[in-house]
C-alpha cells in the first residue's frame, strides 16, 4: 500500500491509519486500519464511518476474479475487502493479536489461491474456525456501510468495488445455503445483529 494511497484513504475517512499490516504471503496483501474517532455533527459530515473501526485491504485488486462459467457473460472483477468493527478486536493465542487484519489477509489469499469469485450476497465457508475462541468459520459478503466506495476505488485505480465481510457460524452458513441469504439476513435483523465484522459473536440460530 503506497503512502499516496494511504493519504487519500485518510482524507476520505477523516483520520490517519493506526497501523498498516505488511503482507504475510507471496500475494502481497496489506491491510490499513483506521480507528474510530469521536466526532460532532459537522465532523461526521467529513469523516465517513467515524463511529467504527475500518480495515481496508490493498493488493487483492491486482488479481482479477473471473465469474463462474455459468455467468461467463459477466466481466471480471477487481475488488478489495473491508471489515467494519465496533471497538478494537484482538484475539489469537495471546489474546492481543490483530486478528481482523490477519483474517482479511487470509481471506484475500484464499480468494487468489483458489480463484474464488465473490460479490455482495455470496457466502464462503472456510471449514474451520477463523481464530481461537471463535464459532465463526465463514462469511457473508456485503456492501460496506457509510463508506464512499467510488472515492475509495478512485484512490486505487485497479479496484472496482469494495466488499465487506460479516463472519458466519457453521449453522448460519448451512441456513443460508438451504434457506437463502435473504432469510439469514431476516434472522439477523429480527435478533438485532448489526452488519459488522465480529468473529466472537454468538450464533443466532
Amino acid at each position: 500500500m503506497s503512502m499516496k494511497q494511504i493519504e487519500i484513504y485518510a482524507a476520505i475517512l477523516g483520520r490517519e491509519p493506526y497501523l498498516v499490516k505488511k503482507p504475510q504471503s507471496k500475494n502481497h496483501i496489506s491491510v490499513a486500519f483506521f480507528p474510530e474517532i469521536n466526532a460532532g455533527f459537522f465532523k461526521r459530515l467529513m469523516a465517513e464511518g467515524c463511529d467504527q473501526n475500518i480495515y481496508i485491504s490493498s493488493g487483492l485488486s491486482n488479481y482479477k476474479m473471473a465469474p463462474p462459467l455459468s455467468q461467463s457473460y459477466r466481466p471480471e472483477l477487481h475488488i478489495e475487502l473491508v471489515a467494519q468493527t465496533e471497538g478494537q478486536i484482538t484475539g489469537g493465542e495471546s489474546g492481543k493479536e490483530d486478528v481482523v487484519s490477519y483474517i482479511l489477509q487470509m481471506v484475500a489469499d484464499y480468494i487468489i489461491d483458489n480463484t474464488v469469485f465473490i460479490e455482495p450476497g455470496h457466502t464462503l465457508d472456510f471449514e474451520e474456525t477463523l481464530t481461537t475462541n471463535s464459532e465463526m468459520r465463514g462469511f457473508l459478503f456485503s456492501v460496506p456501510e457509510n463508506i464512499d466506495i467510488k472515492r475509495i476505488c478512485k484512490a486505487n485505480k485497479r479496484c472496482e468495488n469494495l466488499v465487506s465481510l460479516i463472519p458466519l457460524s457453521r449453522k448460519e452458513l448451512d441456513f443460508a445455503r438451504n434457506q437463502g441469504v435473504g432469510e439469514l439476513i431476516n434472522e439477523f435483523e429480527s435478533k438485532g445483529v448489526p452488519p459488522i465484522f465480529d468473529p466472537f459473536r454468538k450464533c443466532v440460530l
